[in-house]
């Protein structure tokens, strides 16, 4: 009996915890969101405008399916961008990341090396926004780290990028923990991530079943952050859509990082509200 009752208290106060870890991150970014000046607010609106209107404009000059994930990707970048300053980040943080793809994209000899590029920008910026929200510049570094090694191990470009996207996975994960999203919930979508990795015949079939992870867990994190239920089912719908009429792997993928860019368009409108 004593046991059960030393039970019931453990698991009493992991409950505790996990509610108050939950509700200290909901306080920092609603402190962060109202820290900003109706000016500011309005600004990263317009960015957010802006930066879709800006992927519509790239995707008509796209003339292949990789140029089409690229422009996308950038979308992504310049979206986790808004969220991190949102929630706190200081400029200059963000331009480093900027500035450093730059550099990499002027060495990038293909769109594969570029999509590569903008991958390793993305999680970078994801990273940030996760710090921000209190997660451990630790954490951060040890999915950078783990990612780096992965670059070291890839025989091919393309396994490169699988391995990037698994970072931004990892890293929207710590994201979604930071911002209160329950270790269950986020757990899950890893785990049918690598139930789908087991399955893939092909590495482009690996980056697919983890660009969805990504969207999925993205989709965690703008619930999370308030966005309205019939948008986030709306952008499911959508990517469901696209897989059902792309013909190739590579259209399939194109259609979940577009899932990404609308998922990550709700988490910043959201924290705008």
């Amino acid at each position: 009996m004593k046991y059960l009752l030393n039970l019931l208290l453990v698991v009493g106060l992991a409950f505790l915890s996990s509610c108050n870890q939950s509700d200290t991150a909901s306080k920092e970014q609603a402190k962060a969101a109202a820290e900003m000046t109706a000016a500011e607010k309005s600004r990263l609106r317009s960015a957010i405008t802006s930066i879709n209107s800006r992927l519509s404009s790239n995707e008509i000059l796209a003339d292949t399916v990789f140029q089409q994930q690229a422009a996308r990707i950038y979308a992504c970048i310049e979206l986790a961008e808004v969220i991190a300053l949102i929630l706190g980040v200081d400029d200059a943080d963000t331009r480093s990341v900027t500035s450093t793809l730059s550099s990499n994209e002027f060495l990038a000899d293909t769109v594969y090396q570029q999509i590569a590029a903008r991958l390793s920008a993305q999680a970078s910026m994801i990273g940030l926004a996760a710090e921000a929200v209190g997660v451990s510049s630790r954490s951060v570094s040890s999915v950078k780290s783990s990612m780096s090694t992965n670059d070291i191990l890839a025989d091919t470009v393309q396994q490169q990028i699988a391995a990037r996207i698994n970072a931004n996975l990892q890293m929207a994960q710590l994201l979604a923990n930071g911002l209160g999203v329950s270790s269950a919930s986020s757990s899950s979508v890893i785990s049918t991530t690598s139930s789908n990795d087991i399955l893939s015949d092909t590495v482009f079939q690996q980056m697919a079943a983890r660009q969805r992870g990504l969207t999925k867990m993205l989709e965690l994190i703008a619930v999370k952050t308030g966005a309205s239920t019939s948008h986030v089912s709306q952008a499911n719908s959508n990517m469901s859509s696209a897989d059902i009429l792309a013909d190739t792997v590579q259209q399939q993928l194109a259609g979940r990082i577009q899932g990404s860019v609308n998922m990550l368009t709700l988490v910043a409108e959201a924290l705008l509200e």
